[in-house]
């Protein structure tokens, strides 16, 4: 009889005891340790670190910004034109031997073409000469009377119709914009500045 009524006794303790933890002690008890795959970036915080990279110039009417990594030239370009936006970088005289970036956004649709100053006033599509698209990441927008393009490049593509550009490197660009969706009309504002390919 002594015995039951010890059992009994110990088990009313323990009993007691359970019950005597607060609410925040159970669920601190019972809440696992976070893990790596727990834990989240959010994607706008790695946006806004990505944008901090990027080097800006404001150049009369255009706005360029770029970055490089080991591999390729980031550029985001823009002006106030509905029409087309172009960029060329290192000609050696006027437009010849640049190497073109031309873009526009129509019906929401982004259209870039790689470009090459075969003279001193006029460019063709490098696939026109025999060389290749090397426009990657293309992307656009077009509002408020502004067109923005996006891309990269390769830093050496291996085109003969394209420029090598080393980090670190001072290049001359050239800026143009048109009216017109198109590769072919005339530009109507222009202007150069340098870069340094960071």
């Amino acid at each position: 009889m002594i015995k039951r009524s010890v059992a009994l006794l110990l088990g009313m303790g323990l009993f007691l005891g359970c019950a005597s933890k607060t609410k925040g002690q159970e669920e601190i008890e019972q809440s696992p340790e976070p893990t790596s795959q727990d834990i989240t970036v959010e994607e706008d915080s790695v946006e806004e670190s990505l944008e901090v990279l990027y080097n800006k110039l404001a150049a009369g009417d255009f706005t360029m910004e770029w970055m490089t990594d080991n591999e390729y030239l980031h550029v985001k370009l823009s002006a106030p034109t509905t029409g087309w936006v172009a960029l060329g970088i290192a000609p050696s005289s006027m437009m010849k031997d640049a190497d073109f970036i031309m873009g526009y956004v129509k019906g929401g649709e982004v259209y870039v073409s790689d470009e090459y100053g075969n003279s001193a006033t006029s460019h063709t599509p490098d696939t026109d000469l025999g060389g290749k698209d090397n426009i990657l990441d293309k992307a656009g927008s077009e509002a408020d009377g502004v067109t923005r393009i996006s891309f990269k490049i390769p830093l050496n593509s291996g085109d003969s119709y394209d420029k090598i550009l080393e980090p670190g490197g001072t290049y001359k660009v050239i800026f143009a914009y048109g009216s017109s969706d198109d590769f072919t009309s005339y530009h109507k504002k222009k202007t150069s500045a340098e870069i340094e390919a960071l």
